[in-house]
C-alpha cells in the first residue's frame, strides 16, 4: 500500500528492497525505529514507520479519480479504520501458522481458517456485510479501498498457498461486496498502469 501511494501521489522516491542477508547483519535493523520494516526515510533524516500509519499519512496527499483518498468526515475515517483493524485481526490468525514447522500441518491450518465456520471465514463474512457495494465505506473512494485491494491481493498471490493448497486463492468469491471493491479499485487507470510495469511475480495478480 505504501509503494502504491507513493507512486499515485507523484512523490520523488526510491524503492530500496532489503534482502535477508543485509537485514540479518543488523545495521539497518538498528536504524529502524521499531527494529522492523518497512520504513520511509526522508532526505532530512525523518523516519516514518508502521505500515497503516504511513498509509494514512500519505493518503492526505493523494487524490485519485478526482477524489482525495483521505476523507474529510471523521465518521468516514472511523469506518475505514474499523474495517482495517478487523482485517488486521484476521491477518493475526493467519500469522500464527508461521510457527507450525511441518509443511502439511501448516497448509491444513490455513485451509481450516477459511473453511465453513473457520475463524477467518467468519471475520470476512462480517467485513463483507459491513462494506459498501461500490466502495468500502460511505459510497466514496478512500484509502480503505486501496488497503483492501492490496491486502486481499496479498492473500491470493501465492504466498499463503505455499505449501499448497494452504489458503484457497479463490476465497474472495464468497464475499461479493469485497470482491467488487477490489475489482473497482483495480480498474482505475493509474493503478493498472503502475502494476503493468512491475516484474515482481507477487504482483502478477494485479496485472
Amino acid at each position: 500500500p505504501v509503494r502504491l501511494l507513493l507512486e499515485l501521489g507523484g512523490f520523488d522516491w526510491e524503492d530500496k528492497v532489503v534482502d535477508f542477508k543485509t537485514w540479518g547483519e543488523g545495521t539497518l535493523k538498528k536504524q529502524a525505529q521499531w527494529g522492523q520494516m518497512p520504513f520511509m526515510l526522508l532526505e532530512d533524516g525523518t523516519q516514518f514507520t508502521q505500515s497503516r500509519a504511513m498509509v494514512k499519512f500519505l493518503s492526505n496527499y493523494v487524490t485519485l479519480s478526482g477524489t482525495p483518498l483521505m476523507p474529510s468526515d471523521p465518521m468516514v475515517v472511523y469506518k475505514v479504520d474499523m474495517l482495517m483493524d478487523a482485517f488486521e485481526d484476521m491477518l493475526n490468525k493467519l500469522r500464527k501458522t508461521f510457527a507450525i514447522e511441518d509443511a502439511a500441518e501448516k497448509s491444513a491450518a490455513r485451509e481450516k481458517l477459511f473453511q465453513s465456520g473457520g475463524e477467518c471465514t467468519e471475520l470476512f463474512k462480517k467485513m463483507d456485510a459491513v462494506c459498501g457495494e461500490d466502495y468500502l465505506v460511505a459510497g466514496q473512494l478512500t484509502y480503505g479501498d486501496l488497503y483492501f485491494y492490496i491486502l486481499i491481493g496479498f492473500l491470493r498471490c501465492g504466498f499463503w498457498q505455499d505449501p499448497a493448497p494452504g489458503l484457497p486463492a479463490n476465497f474472495i468469491d464468497s464475499y461479493p461486496r469485497l470482491k467488487g471493491v477490489c475489482e473497482r479499485f483495480g480498474a482505475i487507470p493509474e493503478v493498472k498502469a503502475y502494476y503493468a510495469k512491475s516484474d515482481n511475480n507477487m504482483y502478477s495478480l494485479f496485472q
